[in-house]
């Protein structure tokens, strides 16, 4: 029954979903044209329909969610044009108003037993960057995790409904540092012991969704299953357009990740040299052992 399941969320089946892990598919693409004689031969697009089919398969999917990896795809009979898509992500390009793959960042980690364990192992950095409670935030390395995350915008949230006082946490004066919007909204706070009065949703626009830059993903490479991550080439949200759902005033938000997280213990203050969470993300990647630049 329903006080059961919230006693042991064990038991309740919607915290257990299963996984299709091998089913198997055919993929027709027709050419627009086609129909017509001759049309076909004079724009023949079939290299960059390729080109097109396999960054869908690599970083897309079907269904929902495949920013997180539901509805990865494997084109087993057809070898990937790897020399191809580092060349792409190597360009650069003009500037868009929107999400591209030229000058995207593409990190892979250490080869897995199967799809399952790169998945998760794709999952877990980008996972721990968010909380950004790891072990050695705040707390000296082998501490276990520190109590408070590192990050601004739970205090700015507290501020915000209980109007504490700005030096608490050292928010600056005149603005609301979120510099998690940039890794996609809406963003959700949750306070723990009885607090959810203060919780609070961060939205973009009217209501809409800014998509996370991030894409996280088991990739099939070199007859091995692969933790991905690719970080999109996107422009980060206008703060003009930032807001709580329960307050339509805009204006002070301020997404500069310089200062944040406030405290990190580690490999030196790489993280406040970088003026984005996403540009951070990458650089904190890279200082993984067991990732890497494709």
């Amino acid at each position: 029954d329903k006080n059961k399941r919230q006693k042991n969320p064990e038991n309740n089946p919607e915290n257990n979903p299963s996984v299709l892990t091998k089913a198997e598919g055919n993929l027709r693409v027709w050419a627009p044209g086609g129909a017509v004689p001759g049309l076909a031969e004079q724009h023949d697009n079939r290299a960059l329909m390729i080109q097109a089919v396999q960054f869908w398969l690599l970083f897309g999917g079907v269904g929902a969610r495949t920013r997180r990896g539901f509805g990865v795809l494997r084109w087993k009979d057809f070898e990937v044009d790897w020399d191809g898509i580092r060349s792409l992500l190597k360009s650069k390009g003009k500037e868009h108003p929107m999400s591209v793959l030229q000058g995207s960042k593409l990190l892979i980690g250490d080869p897995r037993q199967n799809a399952m364990e790169a998945w998760a192992a794709s999952l877990k950095p980008y996972a721990d960057f968010r909380k950004g409670n790891l072990p050695g935030a705040e707390r000296r390395p082998h501490q276990g995790m520190a109590s408070h995350s590192q990050w601004p915008e739970a205090d700015v949230r507290r501020q915000h409904k209980n109007a504490q006082p700005r030096t608490h946490r050292n928010l600056p004066p005149d603005r609301d540092p979120v510099p998690r919007a940039a890794l996609g909204l809406p963003m959700t706070i949750h306070f723990g012991k009885g607090k959810r009065t203060d919780d609070g949703t961060l939205e973009y626009g009217d209501g809409g969704r800014y998509p996370s830059p991030v894409i996280t993903r088991p990739i099939w490479k070199d007859g091995k299953w692969l933790p991905c991550i690719l970080v999109l080439r996107t422009p980060p949200p206008s703060p003009d357009q930032i807001h709580w759902k329960d307050d339509s005033r805009r204006g002070r938000f301020d997404l500069d990740c310089s200062r944040w997280p406030a405290r990190w213990w580690g490999r030196g203050d790489w993280h406040h040299e970088e003026d984005t969470a996403t540009k951070a993300f990458v650089r904190y990647l890279m200082d993984l052992a067991n990732w890497r630049e494709l």
